[in-house]
């Protein structure tokens, strides 16, 4: 959660300790890179959610499309099993958010970026500033120090294989 990334069943897919410690950490791996004169891609995968009851394979592909500036990122979940699925994205302290629809425009220093959603029914949108319980919301510059920063939360609970895709329009 304190990542720009997909967490299961309100578990990260690696288990801190304590400061620079870990108590169980995700073996990740890229498993394709390409970049060409259009487009960017990266894909990568990680084992941290196949100790879960139903094991879960997560993995995760990045494209930068160049002509229209926009990042697609498609999360592939396998899974058997009903999984609450959270998509968590940090924006700067500084961010200033609105609604639109299917998603949220983020604005800070006179530039703008609209994040699209997965199209899921079930899906719904929170943002987290300086929260506790639970726990999000928070930027840290330096060792030891944090402040409030928006972090968008997306979450939905789903069955089955998925391919949830999110888009960024830069």
């Amino acid at each position: 959660s304190a990542h720009n990334t997909l967490r299961i069943d309100g578990v990260d897919q690696s288990q801190q300790g304590g400061n620079f410690m870990w108590l169980r950490k995700a073996t990740a791996e890229c498993t394709a890179w390409m970049n060409a004169v259009d487009e960017d891609c990266f894909e990568g995968m990680h084992d941290g959610y196949r100790g879960l009851a139903d094991p879960v394979v997560h993995s995760r592909r990045i494209t930068l499309d160049k002509r229209s500036r926009t990042i697609h990122v498609a999360d592939s979940l396998e899974m058997r099993q009903a999984h609450t699925v959270e998509i968590f994205l940090h924006c700067a302290e500084d961010s200033a958010l609105e609604p639109i629809a299917g998603g949220v425009s983020v604005t800070r220093g006179g530039r703008t970026i609209r994040i699209r959603w997965p199209d899921q029914a079930q899906g719904k949108v929170e943002i987290r500033t300086g929260s506790d319980a639970p726990i999000g919301g928070w930027v840290s510059r330096r060792f030891d120090r944090k402040v409030p920063a928006p972090t968008l939360v997306w979450t939905a609970r789903l069955n089955g294989p998925q391919i949830l895709r999110t888009d960024i329009d830069c």
